[in-house]
């Protein structure tokens, strides 16, 4: 079954929370009044359900509003035991009710403690099982939620075990991607990947954010951003951390503890099974009070908001600082919408949720920002080839990782260039569809230029300042392309004229603000090493 082929939400825009902790008994009457209309407000599309009992209103409501719902099917007795009867039926009536996707709870978590490994058998077992009743009633079921080392012993136990055809069926993948502390495109940041230091001023910053009138219970009242860590011992750890040299005092959490998490995943799937699967996450995001790893801050109220809607951005296709997502990451599940507010009767720490009678405005800022934010359906930027790999055929067939490889043969040497209007040393972004990012700089006359460009449709956009943004460029791996693009705001080009004299300095400001008065607008020259501005001229525009 194609990524395509899989069912989305009208105008999806992959964005998706988790609904509460546990059952909800909020009423059918605040669902309609106040809770539907918040999803739509937010653009949220995909909701995750914690528990299928007395899920089926909720559901829907949910897809009477154009909002896929994704259900856990909580076993009630062993989660080693198949569903009983009570847990068929409900799947039956979620499934006449339209829903689609379903999250079967399994043994043993996560298994992301090694002691845990051997109950991957287990798993295995339960999987196969549990696959095959969902998929008897019409419904999607989903492959456990596993760390990418123990996704990929499972689904090479189920290709041995002969079952290949059942994982290559209408399944799809569960992911859990917290992103604890850490940024949204860690382990690719510079401070992950080479111990980059953290500046004053962004250290600075965080340290006087105030967000002490939150009533935050717990250990989790800790409201200084660094924990008491100064910034020269920080960006120590950060480096020391780059070059495998950590103290034995200082523990961090696995690399794959991140919002990427998703990038493992889908390349475990893509080498074993010869494609990719949807993922759709059912627990990730950012909770307030998160301090799992020193070398970055605790997250603050701000940083939520910076990092969630930014993550949305990516899921969209509109941010301007990373590529979006790929086709194969279906949505987010961001942990977590309300819990009390609800009526959840599962306890969690009321921080973690984004609507709360702990917050000054009863949410957390992301609601506001989010509901701002401009909404964009998701477009197919990229759709895996069915060529990247070949599956496992048999028992027999021994275990191998191939990863994809462009042809030797291809010809790569496209170039994109152009002018950024007001654009000199700025920096754009350049996209493949496939996901692979180029970064250049603007030289100071605003022209800029991409070389050795292979086959692909790109995106670019000027990323800082910010500025114009062209989707959809063809390129053949020979063709060159120029366009035309600018910063949105004020701007400069430093252009040398042969015929002047070293002293001569010509200006020219273009402005939409320019009266047709003379002096209305000035400019100031002052010498870059004239400390005292005796230097300094101010010089008014001619009309």
């Amino acid at each position: 079954m194609d990524l395509l082929d899989y069912p989305r939400p009208i105008n999806d825009t992959g964005i998706g929370v988790h609904w509460s902790a546990g059952i909800s008994h909020v009423s059918l009457a605040q669902l309609r009044s106040f809770w539907i209309p918040e999803l739509q407000a937010l653009g949220v599309c995909w909701v995750k359900i914690a528990d299928h009992r007395y899920a089926l209103s909720l559901a829907e409501e949910l897809l009477a509003a154009g909002i896929m719902p994704i259900v856990q099917i909580q076993r009630q007795g062993s989660r080693t035991l198949a569903f009983s009867s009570a847990e068929i039926e409900a799947v039956d009536e979620l499934v006449a009710a339209g829903v689609r996707y379903f999250e079967p709870q399994y043994v043993a978590g996560s298994l992301r403690v090694p002691p845990l490994r051997e109950a991957i058998h287990v798993v295995a077992d339960r999987v196969v099982a549990d696959l095959e009743s969902v998929l008897a009633r019409g419904g999607l079921p989903a492959l456990p939620p596993l760390a990418p080392q123990h996704h990929f012993d499972l689904l090479r136990l189920l290709i041995e075990r002969g079952h290949l055809d059942l994982i290559r069926g209408p399944i799809w993948q569960s992911l859990r991607n917290g992103g604890l502390n850490r940024p949204l495109n860690f382990p690719h940041d510079p401070g992950h990947r080479d111990g980059a230091p953290l500046t004053q001023e962004y250290y600075d910053v965080l340290a006087h954010e105030d967000w002490s009138s939150v009533n935050l219970p717990g250990e989790n009242r800790q409201v200084d951003a660094w924990q008491g860590n100064e910034l020269p011992w920080i960006n120590d750890l950060r480096r020391r951390a780059a070059q495998n040299m950590l103290p034995d005092t200082v523990k961090i959490p696995a690399e794959d503890e991140c919002w990427l998490a998703y990038e493992a995943i889908d390349a475990i799937n893509q080498r074993l099974l010869g494609r990719s699967l949807p993922i759709l996450s059912t627990a990730g995001g950012w909770v307030i009070g998160a301090k799992a790893d020193p070398r970055y801050p605790v997250m603050t109220p701000l940083l939520h908001l910076a990092q969630t809607l930014e993550a949305c951005r990516v899921m969209m296709g509109t941010s301007r600082r990373y590529a979006p997502a790929p086709d194969a990451f279906f949505c987010t599940a961001f942990w977590l919408l309300a819990n009390e507010a609800v009526e959840s009767d599962r306890s969690v720490p009321e921080e973690e949720a984004w609507y709360s009678a702990i917050w000054p405005q009863q949410t957390l800022p992301i609601v506001p920002a989010l509901k701002a934010e401009p909404k964009r359906t998701r477009l197919p930027f990229w759709t895996p080839s069915r060529q990247t790999a070949q599956p496992l055929q048999s028992a027999d067939t021994p275990i191998r990782i191939d990863a994809p490889a462009r042809s030797q043969t291809e010809a790569a040497s496209s170039t994109l260039r152009g002018h950024v209007r007001g654009g000199a040393g700025a920096t754009l972004c350049l996209v493949r569809a496939d996901g692979v990012l180029y970064r250049t700089l603007a030289a100071n006359d605003g022209h800029f230029e991409f070389v050795d460009l292979a086959r692909g449709r790109y995106t670019i956009w000027v990323e800082q300042p910010v500025g114009s943004r062209r989707e959809n460029i063809e390129l053949d791996g020979r063709n060159q392309v120029e366009l035309k693009l600018t910063v949105d705001r004020w701007g400069h080009e430093a252009i040398p004229l042969e015929e002047a004299g070293p002293s001569l300095l010509r200006c020219r400001v273009e402005s939409s603000l320019l009266t047709t008065e003379a002096g209305t607008l000035a400019i100031r020259v002052r010498r870059s090493d004239d400390a005292t501005g005796q230097s300094s001229r101010v010089v008014p525009l001619a009309r």
